[in-house]
């Protein structure tokens, strides 16, 4: 250390310290020199002011209130204090750090705030450091990109103005652009349809057998061999001819989806008679809307050329039996008659001569509802009312056939199941058709948007019924109403309705009951896969490979399907739900509006009809007596064998 006067800096330090005790006001800054603003006189570093004297201690002095080093350390100051501040400190002479050590310790004098405040700002000089070194890195990343940001900009712009430049100036020269760039797609588009056009895939138990034996009666053939013969006769036949998606429409299931629910069907014309038809349920007083389209007269029937329209309606509604084979159609879930796939099979159907006839459900269709139930998936009450009144409407030897679409699928297949696993099923139900069936529902099978969609058409329904269902008053019923109109999707509106929906015991006489104990309970009660052993006429389960909605779960319970001898599983490589917008060979390159699965489903009944299935079955059916209707009444259901099927779902 210098003689008196001079100045001992410590790194870090915010205030110089003399040798001598007197310190510079202002901020240090090594770079500038420091001037001595001390006076001469000596100056005693060990003065303190008492505060009792009435002047206030120097703030430059030690007080009580400081801890000291001593006590920091937890000993007194030896010889390692000196290296510890000097290292702490920055000093790089020992010796002054020695001295310094020293002195403290001969005077027994605590550390000035000097000191404590050097120590501090090394601290907080540190700090700042490594904030200011993450600061940086900060900057860096963002400085990066904000220049690559920049050079994707000037990328783009550049781009953007060749293509400018290269736009034609001319109206020839954007026919030939117009033109390139539309052959491009429709050559694309082509592509997509050359590859997925293929036959069907058919599962089924459709063996070879012997050609001699050709008597129906036969316990060696399958009921479905004569069909699947028919069906794959020629290279033209439904199953053994290529199915060619529309362009644009059946190549994507969506828009083959889309177009079947939105497009109008066959245009009407004066030749096919429409009319409708309300039934009241004996169950319950539910109305069901029945939507007839009957086929056009030949012009060279002499005999009916006499008979008006109203005459016609009036003969098949009430007068008269009907001498034309009947097709009962059911709607999908959210949907009435009025939607495209439907009135397309409608229009399929009657001009083979058949009639059609479109069920709405309950409540649906713009027949408000009668009850405070609604329709689900696992109620076949209405279905089986609808049955028998047809049945008593037709004159002896003239089928029904039965056509389920998606959730109508499921209930038709189950109806056929629990009509034959009790033996029940009228004689006059030739065979059924379902078309996009779930035959596992679950709403684990579904994703999304398509479970937030089917929520909002099922809360659409409530909301065109309240005006009969605000009159329910009983506390759970309208919270499980307000439950499922806050309901996001599917699954949550069939845990909030599970407890109010309609069922039907899956025995004869098939009683009604009212409620699930919840959705798990509800799904399990409805999937028809379990019911589908039992079925006891030929059934078509139709599926598409691309179907968003049903796939998944059919593909689980199919093997269910095919153990029976009367179900043929027929899939698709594309057709979407409800969609197989086909362009089909006698038609132009688009097709848009034809589907094949009403021609398969017609040329599957037909084959019915041909073959002699059904005229086998008439002559199988034995009236039964009295004492084995009673007997069969007298079955307890625990009696019969209930199919135990688990899925994993």
């Amino acid at each position: 250390m210098d003689a008196m006067g001079a100045e001992e800096v410590l790194p870090g330090a915010t205030t110089p310290v003399k040798a001598n005790g007197c310190r510079k006001s202002r901020d240090f800054d090594p770079g500038v020199p420091v001037e001595d603003e001390c006076d001469d006189g000596d100056h005693d570093d060990d003065k303190a002011i008492d505060p009792q004297d009435g002047e206030e201690p120097d703030d430059d002095e030690d007080d009580e209130s400081f801890v000291t080093m001593q006590e920091m350390k937890g000993s007194e100051h030896n010889g390692d204090d000196a290296e510890v501040f000097a290292n702490k400190l920055g000093y790089e002479d020992m010796t002054t750090a020695n001295k310094r050590v020293n002195d403290n310790n001969s005077n027994h004098k605590r550390p000035s705030k000097v000191i404590l405040q050097m120590v501090q700002d090394y601290i907080n000089n540190n700090s700042n450091e490594e904030h200011c070194d993450s600061n940086q890195k900060v900057a860096h990343r963002t400085s990066s990109f904000r220049r690559m940001s920049q050079h994707l900009s000037r990328e783009l712009v550049r781009q953007q103005s060749s293509i400018v430049e290269a736009l034609p100036e001319t109206p020839a020269g954007w026919t030939v652009l117009v033109s390139a760039l539309a052959s491009a797609v429709l050559g694309y588009e082509l592509h997509l349809q050359q590859s997925l056009s293929c036959p069907p895939w058919v599962f089924g138990q459709c063996t070879a057998t012997d050609k001699t034996n050709t008597d129906h009666n036969s316990n060696q053939q399958t009921p479905l061999q004569p069909i699947f013969d028919r069906l794959t006769a020629t290279p033209n036949a439904i199953l053994s001819r290529p199915i060619k998606p529309s362009l644009f429409v059946g190549t994507r299931g969506t828009m083959a989806s889309a177009a079947g629910y939105a497009l109008w069907g066959p245009p009407s014309t004066d030749r096919h008679l429409a009319f409708k038809q309300v039934l009241t349920m004996s169950a319950d007083g539910a109305n069901i809307l029945l939507d007839w389209e009957l086929p056009p007269l030949i012009p060279t029937d002499k005999q009916n050329n006499h008979i008006t329209d109203q005459e016609r309606i009036e003969h098949v509604k009430t007068k008269g039996a009907i001498q034309q084979p009947v097709i009962l159609i059911l709607t999908g879930m959210n949907n009435d008659t009025s939607f495209g796939y439907v009135k397309s099979l409608q229009r399929t159907f009657t001009d083979r001569g058949w009639i059609a006839v479109a069920m709405n459900f309950r409540g649906v269709g713009g027949i408000k509802l009668a009850t405070p139930r609604c329709y689900n998936g696992g109620y076949t009450g209405d279905l089986r009312g609808v049955v028998q009144y047809l049945a008593s409407r037709l004159a002896p030897s003239v089928p029904l056939f039965l056509v389920g679409n998606s959730l109508s699928a499921n209930i038709v297949t189950k109806y056929l199941g629990e009509e034959g696993q009790s033996g029940t099923l009228p004689a006059c139900v030739a065979g059924g058709a379902a078309l996009g069936n779930p035959l596992l529902m679950h709403v684990n099978n579904l994703h999304t948007p398509w479970k937030e969609v089917l929520a909002l058409g099922v809360k659409k329904d409530l909301i065109l019924n309240w005006p009969v269902l605000r009159h329910m008053t009983v506390p759970s019923f309208r919270e499980a109403i307000y439950n499922t109109l806050k309901a996001r999707t599917i699954g949550d509106v069939d845990e909030a309705l599970a407890p109010i929906f309609i069922r039907n015991e899956a025995y004869y006489p098939f009683a009604v009951r009212i409620g699930f104990r919840d959705a798990e309970h509800y799904w399990a009660d409805s999937s028809s896969f379990k019911y589908i052993k039992h079925i006891s006429v030929p059934c078509l389960q139709l599926v598409a490979g691309d179907d968003m909605i049903v796939y998944k779960s059919f593909q689980k319970t199919m093997t269910h399907c095919i153990q029976n001898p009367y179900v043929m599983c027929v899939e698709t490589k594309c057709g979407g739900h409800l969609g197989w917008q086909e362009s089909p060979p006698d038609s132009n390159a688009f097709g848009v509006g034809t589907s094949w699965a009403d021609r398969a489903t017609a040329d599957f009944f037909e084959a019915i009809l041909k073959t002699g299935t059904f005229d086998y079955r008439i002559a199988s059916e034995t009236p039964r007596s009295e004492a084995d209707t009673a007997k069969h009444s007298s079955v307890a259901p625990q009696t019969v064998d209930l199919p135990r099927f688990r899925s994993k779902l």
